[in-house]
């Protein structure tokens, strides 16, 4: 099992940092969730768990990253502590692969978060052993999913998969970034990583 990524990466050009998801931030996720549902509800089969459904995820969480499965990190708000999004590092992809993916909450948009924090995580991802490309994945519809061009991915294919989601079109555009190909974001600053 490879080591993990740092559990607090501070995001200082955006206010915000990316802690590791815990158990007791079901109620924060929650809230930021159910403030976005109607945002989210396109893109993400899950909109619509309940409390007890995200509780349940929170603790497949723990145990992924512990297992070196899933690195799953809470968005916070520098500012007011408030939850803004989740993201994480999903290394059951493939060898030697790893996956960036994530959602924010409807208001927090505009300022460069997703970018920033996906930036982070790419930059955490090549720091782990072994890791040769990043990816991300995306519904093609969902034209809104720019940050992999404004990193610097490459569109390698658009592949077949099942719709989950009410906005998708079943076609996931598979974006990549190997070592020394990612742009960073404007204004932004290598975040800083440290252990919580």
């Amino acid at each position: 099992m490879r080591a993990p990524p740092p559990e607090l990466i501070e995001l200082a050009t955006v206010r915000a940092r990316l802690r590791r998801l815990r158990v007791e931030d079901r109620d924060a996720v929650r809230a930021a969730i159910e403030l976005s549902r109607d945002h989210l509800r396109p893109w993400m089969a899950w909109a619509d768990q309940t409390r007890q459904q995200t509780g349940e995820f929170l603790e497949r969480c723990v145990a992924d990253w512990d297992a070196g499965h899933y690195f799953g990190y809470v968005v916070i708000d520098a500012t007011d502590g408030s939850v803004v999004g989740g993201t994480g590092l999903h290394t059951l992809i493939g060898e030697h692969v790893i996956g960036v993916g994530g959602w924010r909450r409807v208001d927090a948009g505009g300022r460069g978060l997703v970018t920033t924090w996906a930036a982070a995580l790419t930059r955490a991802a090549f720091a782990l052993d072994g890791v040769e490309r990043v990816e991300m994945h995306c519904d093609e519809a969902n034209v809104s999913s720019a940050v992999p061009r404004r990193l610097g991915f490459t569109l390698e294919r658009i592949e077949d998969k099942p719709i989950l989601a009410p906005g998708e079109l079943g076609r996931a555009m598979i974006w990549t970034c190997r070592p020394g190909q990612m742009r960073e974001p404007k204004s932004s600053a290598p975040a800083r990583q440290r252990s919580a």
